[in-house]
């Protein structure tokens, strides 16, 4: 009964959410929620994502690059690819903070440049970080809007 309530409660919330604050852990909580996402679809523009690191689990979700990892052909029943929400999303400006650079976060850029038609991508770097390489590692990733332009703050 509460699940419900709360279900009511947060698609009656959604449509006037403009800006979308997420924990690095919520991707897993984003594969859930994916066709509540879609509720956002009139006003969500900006989503903001303390970090990208996150438990690999079977449940990441659609909108983590763990969930579209090739399909081996000699696994029998493998994994089937899922299309990923991402694209339906209206986002204009996505905000990463804490990002380190690591190959795992460069995978989830990829994924997030590659899906999305974004305006802006605004990257807060760790300070322990070496800027030039983070910098021109993520300049070079391709991107789905050729008006996306990526800040680093």
């Amino acid at each position: 009964m509460v699940l419900m309530i709360s279900s009511v409660m947060l698609q009656s919330m959604a449509s006037y959410v403009k800006i979308l604050h997420l924990s690095a852990y919520s991707l897993e909580a984003l594969h859930f929620g994916c066709q509540f996402i879609f509720k956002f679809h009139n006003l969500l523009q900006n989503l903001v994502i303390k970090g990208l690191l996150h438990r690999v689990t079977g449940r990441c979700g659609d909108v983590c690059p763990c969930y579209h990892r090739p399909i081996h052909k000699r696994v029998i029943g493998g994994r089937k690819p899922k299309l990923s929400c991402l694209p339906s999303l209206p986002l204009k400006v996505l905000e990463i903070s804490g990002y380190g650079g690591t190959c795992r976060e460069i995978k989830q850029m990829r994924h997030f440049l590659g899906k999305l038609q974004l305006e802006l991508v605004k990257i807060g770097v760790q300070p322990e970080s070496d800027y030039n390489n983070l910098r021109s590692n993520l300049m070079r990733l391709p991107r789905l809007s050729s008006k996306c332009n990526i800040q680093f703050i």
